[in-house]
């Protein structure tokens, strides 16, 4: 379970973020590929910019925020599951004043947002049978083995390691996989990447 939303958007978020039990929260002000959350929500703050770059102080209030919710994996689908993500989004509704119904008590944070810049992708430079090393949501280290790739010919074993410190949030559902897929995600503190970064 984790977010994407902007920078300015996070204190709006930040109690969906609790209630979900988002595992992270990933923030860009412009993630490339014009998503459907930055979209409907980033004509504001480029509005703002435009207007700071005519010498003007006013600003427009943030009309509409979005944020993008990734209900886990496709093999995550449980009844369960289900039931709690929908009684935290009605829950985040109740505290935004959208909803009337009792305002929820708000979880701990599991961890600070961090930047979508410091999403690295894990690339298998080899074809052959996935072997996960690591559940997902465990902190890693940089250079800790994440996985496995094994020729199923010749048994070589090609071990794929995390590029930064950071947490291991999404991975390859598929066991049998081609050179050049990614096959894991990596949320590292520190922003390294630039560019389209929804491809991480």
């Amino acid at each position: 379970m984790h977010l994407y939303t902007t920078p300015p958007l996070w204190p709006t978020f930040e109690p969906l973020a609790r209630l979900l039990g988002a595992e992270v929260a990933l923030l860009a002000e412009d993630s490339g590929g014009e998503p459907f959350d930055e979209s409907c929500s980033m004509v504001w703050s480029r509005m703002n910019a435009l207007l700071r770059q005519q010498g003007r102080s006013d600003a427009w209030p943030l009309a509409c925020a979005a944020v993008t919710v990734e209900l886990r994996g496709e093999t995550d689908v449980r009844h369960d599951y289900a039931l709690a993500d929908a009684r935290a989004i009605v829950g985040y509704l109740h505290t935004q004043g959208y909803v009337d119904g009792p305002l929820p008590t708000l979880p701990p944070l599991l961890r600070e947002p961090r930047p979508l810049q410091g999403s690295m992708p894990i690339l298998t430079p080899v074809g052959g049978v996935l072997v996960h090393c690591v559940p997902v949501g465990s902190e890693v280290r940089q250079n800790e083995l994440i996985a496995e790739v094994i020729d199923p010919l010749s048994g070589a074993v090609t071990p794929l390691t995390s590029p930064v410190d950071g947490l291991l949030y999404a991975r390859e559902s598929g066991r049998v996989v081609h050179a050049g897929l990614r096959v894991a995600k990596v949320a590292g503190i520190e922003a390294l990447r630039s560019g389209p970064l929804l491809s991480a």
